[in-house]
């Protein structure tokens, strides 16, 4: 697995970036261009620190005070790891949240994950992994339409505990 993608939004002197990285990237640049800030962006979306340090939000000098004001509220890392092994589909908390793209390389599994932390200035942070769009097909609208067509009854009574409890009764009836 290796990072592939990385959007920066309000950390440090980091305004908004997305930065691509290769097998080999170098960051090169003037003094202050946010080099070393894309390295520690890196640091905290790995972390396991709950809460972003005040200067790391992203701020500016305040030309009256001449001192530096905190000028983005939240800051927002999210990152595309690529390469992902073939049974992550199977690891806890990622059923739906592996996608597919296409890729060259006969050694790259062609799927990723997208890891996304938010933090808001004094409260902990927020993690998500995005995940694949649900839809449920409206061929069913009662659990005895689902039973009759041939799911295990005793599934759908444990995962509709409570719901259309008339239907089913119903359907046991005739």
């Amino acid at each position: 697995m290796k990072l592939y993608n990385l959007k920066i939004e309000g950390f440090k002197r980091v305004h908004s970036a997305n930065v691509r990285f290769g097998d080999a990237t170098f960051l090169i640049g003037a003094n202050n261009a946010g080099k070393s800030s894309v390295l520690q962006a890196i640091e905290w979306l790995f972390s396991d620190k709950k809460r972003l340090e005040p200067d790391c939000f992203c701020s500016e000098i305040d030309e009256e005070t001449n001192e530096n004001k905190i000028v983005c509220k939240k800051v927002v890392l999210e990152a595309e790891l690529r390469n992902v092994p073939e049974d992550a589909v199977n690891w806890r908390g990622f059923k739906g949240r592996i996608f597919n793209y296409n890729c060259e390389d006969i050694n790259d599994t062609g799927k990723s994950i997208f890891y996304r932390k938010t933090y808001t200035l004094g409260e902990d942070v927020d993690i998500e992994i995005k995940t694949l769009t649900r839809t449920l097909r409206n061929n069913y609208n009662t659990t005895a339409e689902l039973i009759a067509a041939g799911v295990d009854e005793e599934k759908v009574l444990d995962l509709f505990k409570d719901l259309n409890k008339k239907s089913l009764q119903q359907k046991k009836q005739s």
